[in-house]
């Protein structure tokens, strides 16, 4: 064999053997995306499976925080809307999310009138532990005013109940047009000492 013919026999080994550390690191790479993609997917559908529920049902104002809409009532002037639903299994609930709460109509209201916090009591997903706990607590303050569900009451930035509602087989004009009678109502009736200060009743 001539000097040309074994260096290239040499670069050739040389070459392969080198390429095999590649290949191996190529492919230990592709196998480690591999497994993170299907753990990612894993936990999206473990996720999905318990129903594990980290941000409101709603847009356009609402909020699962009292504290912040206190914040907001104290802030404002404007009372608080606590809306007691049971949104994944109450029939009655989902109507009047869908004929009422995400209407633009009442959106275009409340977000200039009221400060809206959803008290949900979910059975088939899984709430924030803190969010349970304070709507374990507000059902416990209030429970007296909640006898089904869905619920509706109005109350000041210091928790008084100023009036109270829940679904009523009407349109949304017809709800909003309720509510306006009833909230001028609310200081005139808490000078009386009334507790419920209003009751929402359809046409």
């Amino acid at each position: 064999m001539n000097d040309s013919s074994a260096n290239s026999s040499a670069n050739s080994s040389s070459n392969n053997h080198s390429s095999a550390p590649n290949k191996a690191r190529t492919t230990s790479h592709l196998v480690r995306l591999v497994r993170s993609s299907f753990l990612a997917i894993g936990l999206v559908a473990l996720g999905a499976a318990l129903g594990f529920c980290e941000e409101p049902n709603h847009s356009g104002g609402w909020s699962t925080s009292y504290d912040t809409a206190v914040a907001n009532a104290e802030e404002s002037g404007k009372p608080i809307m606590l809306v007691f639903t049971g949104s994944d299994w109450c029939v009655w609930c989902k109507k009047l999310d869908q004929d009422i709460l995400k209407k633009p109509e009442f959106l275009a209201w409340s977000n200039m009138n009221v400060a809206k916090v959803e008290i949900d009591f979910p059975q088939n997903s899984v709430l924030p532990t803190e969010i349970a706990s304070q709507n374990d607590a507000l059902m416990a303050k209030y429970g007296q005013h909640v006898q089904t569900f869905p619920t509706v009451l109005f109350v000041d930035s210091k928790g008084t109940v100023l009036a109270k509602t829940g679904y009523i087989n009407s349109d949304v004009n017809n709800w909003i047009d309720n509510a306006k009678q009833i909230l001028p109502e609310t200081k005139f009736a808490a000078q009386s000492g009334n507790d419920v200060i209003g009751q929402f009743v359809g046409n």
